[in-house]
């Protein structure tokens, strides 16, 4: 617990104490923290999301799983933190850390794991359980994921920032609470600056959205500001954090009972949001599909990693159709990054006469496609 946290607390117990002398106010003896809220008194009781919050960091220790390899955790705005057995030490070990509950794709959940020293995680311990191994190790589950605006180093205590919801006509409005994370009161807001944490104004944008929508949490330094009796709160952020979400699925629909796949190198990965887990029974799950892949292209291609492509392409800025010589009643177009000689609605085609954009695919039958579609290879008799 950092001193200026100490000190604000230890005013906000005093002043308690002051308010409960005052008419209507609290007797000495019924005092306690569930009572800071009431009677005007500085504090009120916060809601069980003000914690419990954890930062992590890497084990690089070398020994036999589970015991090593895994990642420290501890409380923040605390000395000490509660492990899973009861003790109480600076750090807690953990083998694993369960981010399930955030419904990521893989994708999201490869981009967590490389940003985890950084990130704020809220969440308790819990025990898995290795059946053939008969061993049982503490994972974190986690519940919130809180990821930082910028690489800043963060300075200070950290708050829960949220807007509870209160709309005034003039000022002093006092819509904005923050509760300073692991502990459980609520101050009201004085100031909330958070340009002081030299985010760009994109960034302050996203910022103000959160708090409006569930809130958001910040490091920073904090100072007391009596008005009416009340401890209000006056913030400097050092950091703001946005809550991890989901990336929404974008790729091509994959998978299914048809079994679709995803087109050049891609692979069919679940989508967190339709509901059907292939882990719980979900045979025919559809999915969407990502592009995990990075390939060296040859001369004149460049990677084009979207899951629509996921494939080399033509970076040569030469159409494929400059070295394609058409028959009459034909003309080059690129489909796809392919040539195709396309009739212009007069194409004879053994005994048919193809449509204008189509492509005479079998002669000898009479069948015209569209460019690069699915063409019967069989002879046929003349009539």
């Amino acid at each position: 617990m950092s001193k200026n946290l100490s000190t604000l607390l230890f005013a906000a117990l005093l002043l308690s104490q002051a308010c409960a002398a005052q008419p209507g106010g609290l007797s000495d003896g019924e005092l306690g923290p569930e009572d800071l809220g009431s009677d005007g008194s500085a504090l009120r009781v916060a809601p069980e999301d003000s914690s419990t919050y954890y930062a992590l960091r890497q084990d690089f220790r070398r020994c036999a799983w589970p015991f090593c390899g895994g990642y420290w955790v501890h409380e923040l705005n605390q000395d000490l933190t509660e492990c899973a057995d009861g003790t109480r030490a600076a750090e807690c070990y953990v083998t694993d850390l369960d981010a399930s509950a955030l419904g990521l794709n893989e994708r999201d959940f490869a981009e967590l794991r490389g940003d985890l020293g950084a990130l704020i995680f809220r969440g308790d311990f819990d025990t898995r359980f290795v059946e053939d191994r008969t061993i049982d190790y503490e994972v974190l589950a986690v519940d919130e994921a809180w990821r930082p605006l910028d690489g800043t180093a963060p300075t200070g205590d950290f708050l829960k920032v949220i807007d509870n919801g209160i709309r005034c006509f003039r000022a002093p409005c006092e819509n904005q609470e923050a509760a300073f994370l692991n502990y459980p009161w609520f101050f009201l807001l004085d100031r909330l600056d958070l340009d002081a944490s030299g985010a760009t104004d994109e960034q302050l944008a996203a910022a103000w959205a959160a708090l409006s929508d569930g809130g958001l949490l910040v490091a920073g330094s904090t100072r007391a500001v009596i008005r009416r009796r009340d401890i209000h709160l006056r913030i400097q952020a050092s950091q703001i954090y946005l809550p991890v979400q989901a990336s929404p699925a974008s790729g091509p629909f994959c998978g299914g009972i048809a079994g679709f796949t995803c087109p050049g190198h891609g692979v069919c990965a679940d989508d967190p949001s339709d509901g059907c887990d292939p882990a719980t029974g979900g045979a025919d799950c559809g999915g969407v599909c990502e592009c995990r892949a990075l390939l060296r292209c040859g001369p004149g291609y460049r990677w084009d990693g979207s899951p629509e492509v996921c494939a080399c392409v033509d970076d040569s800025g030469i159409s494929p159709c400059a070295t394609v010589r058409c028959a009459a009643d034909t003309t080059c177009e690129v489909h796809d990054g392919a040539a195709y000689c396309v009739s212009t609605g007069a194409q004879a085609c053994g005994a048919s006469t193809c449509e204008a954009g189509s492509v005479c695919c079998n002669a000898s039958c009479g069948i015209c496609t569209p460019p690069g579609g699915v063409c019967i290879q069989l002879a046929c008799a003349p009539e």
